[in-house]
């Protein structure tokens, strides 16, 4: 990779802090400087570019969080269901994704008990 190709991807990496890898990676600008690259591999050197700049997503920081709070609903929403926790869940991150939230539930109850 070039510098010049280098100094691009950073460039959008930080315009768009908050977005993933896969939309970063289909990003006109970015398939120009890859085009022999496939997809995954134009991701993966994303990847290993946010991590060597220190560029990550910042709501990576809020699984920490939301994995300290599925027990403390669990036990303040006894008798609910996974998708009535979820809900609950989803007020307080609404940057997840429902179905995110479930399968986080869902794995917490299966791998705790």
């Amino acid at each position: 990779m070039t510098n010049e190709a280098k100094n691009i991807i950073l460039k959008i990496i930080k315009d768009n802090i908050s977005a993933p890898d896969y939309d970063i990676a289909s990003n006109p600008k970015v398939k120009k400087c890859f085009k022999d690259l496939k997809y995954d591999s134009v991701r993966r050197i994303i990847n290993l570019l946010r991590k060597e700049y220190n560029l990550c997503n910042p709501n990576t920081e809020n699984k920490k969080k939301i994995d300290k709070d599925i027990p403390i609903y669990l036990k303040k929403y006894k008798d609910s269901t996974i998708h009535q926790i979820a809900s609950q869940l989803k007020l307080k991150y609404p940057f997840y994704k429902f179905n995110t939230i479930r399968l986080y539930v869902t794995q917490y109850i299966h791998w705790q008990q």
